[in-house]
């Protein structure tokens, strides 16, 4: 399979966008890569050097081409939040948190009425997988959004991301919901231990409201569940204690096999991306981040993409400083916990593929540039007020 062969209508629009970043940059705009996209570099140059050993370069090297591109369109759309003004930046936030509460309602109103399909809620996407992987990301940038005030707290805002918590929700993604209850969970730790009293208080807010959302939300997934057919099975059949015993012997066991496997074949740079399965597992590529990319692109790999990921802490970790009235610096210090769980439900799935973990990047990215750029102008506005005052005379003495 080629690289037009993965194209979709996405793809297109992505294109459309690093265009117009072009435009931006020839028109004299200044364009900015952040340090993150640059510590991604050395992974990617790891996984063309283990497609070069591969037993199937060509695919390997179509895989590398498509997290090239990923990161590419990325720093395309980071540039574009970036070069907003910041009243476009609230309409473009505002925009994106009910753009996603009206594609939540339709893919609820599909699943539920329109299609029935069987099993969880897939929406336009190919399965359920998808979809929550999709959902679960979106819903962690639209929960820090909300928390720290850049879209409204208001009751159109609040159905749009509870849409999009409980469309979430029956898609049984379970490692998507392991993540997103991980992040709310940590971003309550954090507020709790905080030594800011107003953000204790935030803390014991979100833990009442998480508990009245889980009590609403069981009602209505029961409501689902007895209205939509499949839902039933598919809850059944992704949550009892058997297929939790499966997993770990079955279906997990089998990722570290092969995982096993292509590091004895190639300890150091991998067999290479989109060579493990059928040779190193039965049939499906290993379904975590870190297992498969210490099986494609080796130890080196692994201690690359380490780099990386430490990268974007130290980005959350200083972007979320001094944000007692700084929107920006409060959206990335929730989006931290928010990641952290999100760390952890990557270890089931492959995340450096997904087109909403780059968009994620871009918006942490544009909004941490943005703060540190807002930071700039206050310092400067009082530099130049200080130069503009008059300084006293001092004569001197007869």
């Amino acid at each position: 399979m080629s690289v037009t062969d993965r194209l979709i209508a996405a793809d297109v629009f992505a294109l459309v966008l690093i265009g117009l970043v072009l435009i931006l940059g020839f028109s004299g705009k200044r364009l900015k890569v952040h340090g993150v996209y640059w510590m991604f570099l050395p992974l990617l140059g790891l996984f063309l050097l283990s497609a070069i050993f591969a037993d199937k370069p060509d695919k390997a090297f179509t895989e590398t081409v498509i997290l090239l591109f990923s990161a590419c369109v990325s720093i395309a759309i980071a540039n574009l939040i970036y070069n907003l003004t910041e009243q476009d930046l609230k309409i473009f936030l505002k925009g994106y948190a009910l753009l996603l509460g009206v594609l939540s309602a339709y893919f609820l109103l599909d699943y539920m009425v329109l299609n029935v399909a069987w099993g969880g809620l897939k929406g336009t996407f190919r399965n359920t997988g998808q979809a929550g992987t999709f959902l679960g990301t979106h819903a962690a940038i639209c929960l820090a959004l909300s928390m720290s005030g850049l879209v409204p707290k208001n009751w159109i805002y609040n159905i749009c991301i509870g849409l999009l918590v409980l469309a979430l929700i029956l898609t049984v993604k379970r490692a998507a919901l392991i993540g997103l209850i991980s992040g709310v969970f940590f971003v309550m730790v954090f507020l709790l231990l905080s030594k800011s009293k107003t953000e204790k208080r935030i803390g014991v807010r979100i833990l009442v409201i998480t508990a009245l959302t889980i009590f609403v939300g069981s009602i209505l997934v029961q409501i689902a569940i007895e209205l939509v057919p499949g839902l039933a099975w598919r809850f059944e059949t992704k949550v009892n204690s058997d297929t939790v015993d499966d997993f770990a012997s079955g279906f997990f066991a089998e990722n570290v096999e092969g995982t096993l496997k292509a590091l004895d074949e190639n300890p150091f740079v991998g067999v290479g991306a989109g060579n493990v399965a059928g040779v190193y597992t039965a049939k499906y590529e290993i379904h975590s981040t870190y297992l498969g990319i210490l099986a494609t692109s080796g130890i080196l790999g692994a201690v690359a993409y380490l780099m990386f990921v430490l990268r974007c802490f130290i980005m959350l970790l200083n972007g979320g400083r001094n944000r007692a009235d700084d929107p920006y610096a409060k959206f990335i210090f929730y989006m931290l916990p928010m990641c952290m769980g999100m760390f952890i439900s990557w270890g089931y799935t492959y995340h450096l593929r997904k087109r909403s973990f780059w968009f994620m990047v871009a918006m942490l990215t544009a909004i941490y540039a943005i703060k540190r750029r807002r930071a700039a102008e206050v310092v400067a506005a009082q530099y130049y007020e200080m130069e503009q005052e008059p300084r006293p005379v001092i004569s001197a003495p007869a």
